[in-house]
Order: C-alpha cells, then structure tokens, then sequence
C-alpha cells in the first residue's frame, strides 16, 4: 500500500522552550504552536517540535539533521553577514552544503557520504 507522506516531524527535549525558541528564530524558524510543556517551530513549511523536560542528559543525547542548500547563505543570513565563506568549515562535504556537527563531548564527526 502506497500513500503520500507529507512531512515527518523531530520532537526534541528543551530544557526551556524560550531559549529553543529565541535561538531557532535566529535562523529564521517562527512560532507556530506555543504551550506550557509544547512548542512548535516552523521554516519553510517544516516544524520542529520541543517538548519541556528537566533531564539535562536528553538534550544532550538528541539530534535532528537539516539538510539545507546553500548552508553559507543561511548561515549568513541568519547572522547578518555576507554569505561567502573565507573557507570551508570543518565537516563541509566536497560538492555539498551540509555540515557534520560535532556531538558534545565527543571529536568533530568526519565528513562522510549519507546519501543511498
């Protein structure tokens, strides 16, 4: 059976969901939903949702992966500076716009193909 799947959404710990919210609108996410224990963030019909938890070790051990064209330009806008870089940053994929963030507490991931 074969059906149209339109989005598949991350929910994500915060250990405060005004903090998540003022640095996600930094990169251009706006909010959609806010709740007491609930928040919804959205960027060119795609939302992130954060849910309110106490355990510092969730947040720690949770990720989600965008996968942006044109990086520099989003990160420069979201900055307020000129979109070409000096250099590639560490992590940037020859020939892609996507970047390998480090893990907390870990070495900078390499750089590596995840496209099958």
């Amino acid at each position: 059976m074969t059906f149209p799947l339109n989005a598949i959404v991350a929910q994500l710990p915060s250990l405060d969901l005004g903090r998540t919210s003022r640095c996600y609108q930094q990169l251009g996410f706006r909010e959609v939903g806010v709740f007491a224990e609930f928040l919804i963030l959205a960027l060119s019909g795609h939302e992130l949702h954060f849910w309110l938890t106490d355990d510092r070790n969730l947040c720690q051990n949770s990720s989600c992966y965008l996968r942006i064209s044109g990086l520099h330009a989003f990160y420069a806008g979201a900055a307020g500076q000129p979109a070409a870089p000096a250099r590639r940053p560490p992590g940037l994929l020859p020939g892609h716009d996507r970047v390998l963030p480090p893990r907390p507490g870990r070495q900078p991931a390499q750089a590596r193909r995840t496209d099958h």
